[in-house]
């Protein structure tokens, strides 16, 4: 073999071992990875918040929703977050325009839904008429279908008209309430 025989071989020598160098490491890599997550505990979480706050900002600048909380966490291999003491405040137009209080929360970032298995205060706010409170001990809120509903009992009052059910249906869309048993109303009409 002539000296220049082996400077032509060595680029291809030295791809073939960084080739195989790679796919040795590729495999040690998933190999220590699928280990790793076989040892972890899955009630233990991914990650853990302290005392957050995040805010949703509009196109335009202004604010569009900002949630804070004592705390919320993540468990492996599940896209579900956890809240403690939720608190987010929607806005329209830089006016607050939903607030949304609960004990705890749900919500899955993959399906848009939220979950409030304990108490949770619902309040709306529209100019020139007094604000909608809504309390309940269960409420599922789809944000992607603009859906709320509760099989629990539920109490809605706005100024004096007080309104209560075991059950409801509303469409944000269609703004449709459907009251779905035991409804009681109390209508106090308001003077203009």
């Amino acid at each position: 073999m002539t000296p220049r025989r082996h400077v032509k071989l060595f680029p291809l020598v030295l791809l073939a071992l960084l080739g195989g160098l790679s796919f040795w490491l590729q495999s040690l890599t998933d190999w220590l990875s699928a280990s790793v997550g076989h040892d972890k505990d899955a009630a233990t979480p991914d990650y853990v918040l302290e005392g957050f706050s995040a805010t949703v900002f509009e196109r335009s600048g202004g604010i569009k929703q900002h949630l804070t909380g004592e705390r919320a966490w993540q468990l492996p291999n599940d896209p579900t977050i956890h809240l403690l003491a939720p608190h987010l405040r929607q806005y329209q137009r830089g006016v607050l325009h939903l607030e949304i209080i609960g004990t705890d929360g749900l919500y899955n970032p993959k399906t848009r839904i939220s979950v409030f298995p304990r108490e949770v205060t619902l309040l709306r706010y529209a100019p020139g008429l007094p604000t909608a409170k809504l309390v309940t001990s269960r409420l599922t809120v789809d944000t992607e279908k603009r859906t709320a509903q509760s099989p629990a009992p539920a109490v809605l009052e706005r100024g004096a008209s007080v309104v209560r059910t075991t059950g409801f249906t509303y469409n944000d869309a269609t703004q449709q309430v459907q009251l779905l048993s035991k409804v009681k109303v109390t209508h106090v009409p308001t003077r203009h």
